[in-house]
């Protein structure tokens, strides 16, 4: 059994950002004299939460996470607005915490995380501001962890981590490092890498069948008469000159529509540009990032006309329109749609930029209530009232999944969920939250024949977080109380599979849990789980046991990755915040298959974890701990049905050793 033993310093501990389990895919910008012509359409590149834009004048600006200094600004403070990065540039790319731009006269420049050597200039450590790499550049690119630049002379100079060996049997460093020759242009994204001379396309990597053998990549051919092309780890996307548009997977090529210009793909996330402006997405899009609602699109679908440029990030899309509109859609837990605010999650295309969105949003004029990102309609508009919103009563609660009632004869709207009750009275004050007397600021009222109940008063008592944003008569819902009486079945829509892990040890036999964080095998579980197991078993749903290899044992923090050669159906999708003091969880025991909801009641205990008032048998440990929105913000590290207590270990203290396993073994 292959152990890799690896530990994150204090600093790195710290500046972690929690990961949706995504690649980044970026196309580069090929320098030209029209790349720099101030009518010319911006170019955009995206990362894992931050996106880069290069407008026609040359000038790149950044906005979204900046938590390793990938924004370029000279601090680690993240922004949701545009900030201007540097002048005179002709060339872009972004990896997944990182950033680079090619500047008119040829000088590579790089900043954000280096870790990895992402950088290129030496060094293993992060950089705020840019940091000269080399001269004589052309093109770049970048993906995961690794960047390539290209020369005026077509040597292609790779550099970073490409988790395989290249077909001279050499890996990537910290500097670069002449890869190929001749090469016209070159795109990669996840674990692979496509080479294009002369209109002929090769790769390199995981997405060509037998393509890495004993971890060494080989080129292998694609297509000829290619006009430019994106990757993933699995997928290759190209559009021939002609402008046909084909999808190679699995050793063969199939077309997907004719009259392309551009694509993009990210982690099971496509989007291509027809030569008429309209971009087309398809595949995964539960955080809405496809931008045609949340959800799985098996073929391209319309989603935005008049577009010059997009990117794919971390659960998100960004589009630059022909009239310079920026627009964007998915999650935005870390500013990263540019929208002026780090809140609002949308699974359709939005407007972005200076506080205008889809709909035109002014001092006056009707508002806009978002449930969960998706926007509701009503029958009768909002009021104001003395600063109080009033919103038609049927329309939110039902949108919520709420029980609705009327009393005629008292004229009482009642809602009920998730165990939680509210009831105002029309014309009256008074209201009642779970059976206690409570006030109202303003009352309801009757407004053509619809009951119009105070907004934010409703949503709070039912378990929901609101935000109203006043300049922009937008109102943003999120969650309810529903969430915290989630059903086993309920939690299968969401949760990572939950997992049966056995050891051998030298007195016997032990037994947890663990919960699976990746489709491609990946496993997190508790350290004290696997740290003396002679062997490991990990028993699947549907019973079937496989092997487990240790990726890493935390020596600070009790948990533990582990990666078995089986795929997962479903893997929990990491949250973006830690469980907070009063916050409610649920946790999923993967040994009884029971669902228990309860609140976080004391913070910082070891470390990076909390105390919640959620008793759970000893056998629960390395069970997965879930946010409202179906996210897992921990695992259980230890429980007390006697103390009616389990302390849970924060996604924060492994987030960043599951990004580095996704890297290591090659996986999206």
């Amino acid at each position: 059994m292959r152990t890799a033993f690896r530990r994150l310093s204090a600093a790195l501990a710290a500046l972690a950002l929690i990961l949706p389990l995504l690649t980044v895919n970026t196309a580069a910008a090929e320098l030209s004299a029209a790349a720099l012509a101030e009518d010319a359409p911006s170019v955009l590149a995206a990362g894992r939460y931050h996106t880069l834009e290069l407008r026609g004048s040359g000038e790149v600006y950044a906005w979204g996470d900046n938590r390793y200094g990938q924004l370029g600004i000279g601090t680690d403070v993240s922004y949701a607005e545009p900030r201007l990065v540097m002048r005179g540039t002709a060339g872009i790319a972004a990896g997944q915490w990182s950033s680079y731009a090619v500047t008119a006269s040829g000088d590579l420049y790089a900043w954000g995380n280096g870790e990895q050597g992402q950088l290129g200039n030496g060094k293993s450590e992060q950089s705020s501001s840019p940091v000269f790499v080399m001269g004589g550049v052309k093109q770049v690119a970048a993906a995961l962890n690794r960047a390539y630049a290209l020369t005026e002379g077509g040597v292609l100079y790779a550099w970073g981590n490409a988790s395989w060996e290249y077909p001279d049997g050499r890996r990537l460093g910290s500097t670069p490092r002449a890869v190929a020759e001749d090469v016209d242009a070159v795109f990669c994204g996840g674990a692979t890498t496509l080479l294009l001379r002369d209109g002929e396309l090769s790769a390199l990597g995981s997405a060509v069948p037998g393509g890495v053998g004993n971890g060494r990549a080989k080129e292998t051919a694609i297509a000829h008469g290619v006009a430019t092309a994106a990757a993933t780890s699995s997928e290759i996307l190209y559009i021939t000159r002609a402008g046909g548009l084909y999808l190679y997977r699995d050793g063969r090529a199939s077309l997907l529509r004719s009259g392309m210009a551009s694509v993009t793909a990210n982690s099971g996330r496509f989007a291509a540009v027809s030569t008429s402006g309209t971009l087309y997405t398809w595949g995964t899009g539960n955080a809405g990032e496809l931008g045609i609602g949340a959800g799985t699109a098996s073929a391209p679908s319309e989603a935005l006309h008049d577009v010059a440029s997009c990117a794919i990030g971390g659960s998100f899309i960004a589009a630059v329109k022909t009239n310079g509109e920026r627009w964007a859609a998915g999650s935005n837990v870390c500013c990263q749609l540019g929208s002026g605010t780090d809140r609002l999650d949308y699974d359709t295309f939005m407007r972005v930029g200076s506080g205008s969105y889809e709909l035109p949003q002014r001092s006056s004029g009707t508002y806009r209530v978002l449930l969960d990102g998706k926007k509701l309609t009503f029958d009768v508009e909002p009021v104001n009232r003395s600063g109080r919103l009033l919103v038609p009563m049927r329309a939110i609660f039902e949108g919520l999944g709420a029980d609705v009632s009327w009393n005629g004869v008292t004229k009482t709207a009642s809602a009920a969920l998730g165990g939680r009750s509210v009831s105002v009275t029309i014309g009256s004050t008074a209201a009642v939250v779970n059976g206690r007397a409570a006030a109202l600021d303003v009352p309801a009222e009757i407004v053509s024949s619809r009951t119009l109940v105070p907004l934010r008063f409703v949503m709070t008592a039912l378990g929901a977080d609101v935000e109203y944003i006043a300049n922009e008569r937008l109102v943003a819902i999120r969650g309810s109380g529903a969430a915290f009486e989630l059903t086993p079945d309920a939690l299968e829509k969401f949760a990572g599979e939950s997992v049966s892990i056995k050891v051998t040890l030298k007195n016997g036999i032990g037994s947890a849990c663990g919960v699976a964080v990746h489709r491609g095998g990946l496993i997190v579980t508790n350290a004290h789980v696997v740290r003396d197991a002679l062997a490991i078993a990990v028993t699947l749903p549907g019973g079937r046991s496989v092997p487990a290899e240790v990726y890493c044992v935390s020596g600070e923090q009790d948990y533990a990755i582990l990666k078995v050669s089986a795929s997962i159906n479903r893997a929990a999708r990491l949250s973006a915040a830690a469980p907070a003091l009063d916050g409610r969880i649920v946790i999923y025991d993967g040994s009884d298959g029971a669902a228990h909801s309860g609140s976080v009641t004391l913070e910082g205990y070891a470390g990076k974890s909390v105390l919640t008032d959620i008793p759970l048998a000893p056998g629960a440990s390395g069970s997965g701990a879930y946010s409202r929105d179906g996210e897992l913000v921990g695992i259980v590290w230890a429980s007390s049905g006697e103390a009616g207590c389990a302390a849970v270990l924060s996604a924060e203290a492994f987030r960043a050793d599951i990004t580095r396993a996704e890297s290591y073994y090659g996986l999206e």
